[in-house]
């Protein structure tokens, strides 16, 4: 299903992208069930959101609550593109985040996307239907463009069943 550098299987981020605020942009949180002060109080993280028809690129502060003995998300900013050609699309969405300092970046992706690390086209959106995406290396462009090399990458029906997920316990657990 997943691969070992996809976003489910990371420690402290396993999705960021998805379906949130009504521009694509959801953290879930962290994966481990025993929460713990993390190594960062506050950071900034990148959510990608790449759709066959549009794409959108978040910038989310996670923030430390010690009281709480979670992380609280706050969306900085956000902005949409129609998803045209891979490269106007991919150089568009991180021009918006030029000059931003980050620590990570999560991609949930239209498909088929290859998540097998071993496969040579990990990280790539295969066999689209949109002719010009087919085989285009997004995760490796994303992680050469962008300088980082903390990027993650998932399905779109994967982030959005994870946000689900997550969502739908944080908003039960805050509602009792």
């Amino acid at each position: 299903m997943t691969s070992s550098n996809s976003l489910i299987d990371k420690k402290y981020l396993y999705l960021i992208g998805g379906l949130s605020l009504g521009i694509g942009a959801l953290i879930a949180l962290n994966k481990s069930k025993k929460t713990k002060k993390p190594k960062r109080l506050t950071e900034n993280l990148i959510g990608i959101e790449m759709g066959g028809t549009g794409s959108k690129i978040s910038v989310i502060n996670r923030r430390w609550n010690a009281s709480a003995n979670k992380y609280d998300y706050q969306v900085l900013s956000r902005f949409g593109v129609d998803s045209t050609t891979p490269e106007e699309t991919v150089s568009r969405l991180l021009e918006f985040i030029r000059g931003t300092e980050f620590t990570q970046i999560g991609i949930a992706s239209f498909g088929p996307v290859c998540l097998n690390p071993k496969d040579p086209y990990f990280g790539c959106i295969t066999t689209t239907p949109k002719l010009q995406w087919q085989n285009y290396p997004l995760l490796a462009t994303i992680r050469q463009k962008s300088g980082c090399e903390n990027v993650f990458m998932d399905t779109d029906v994967n982030a959005a069943a994870l946000a689900e997920y997550e969502l739908g316990i944080l908003i039960k657990n805050e509602m009792s």
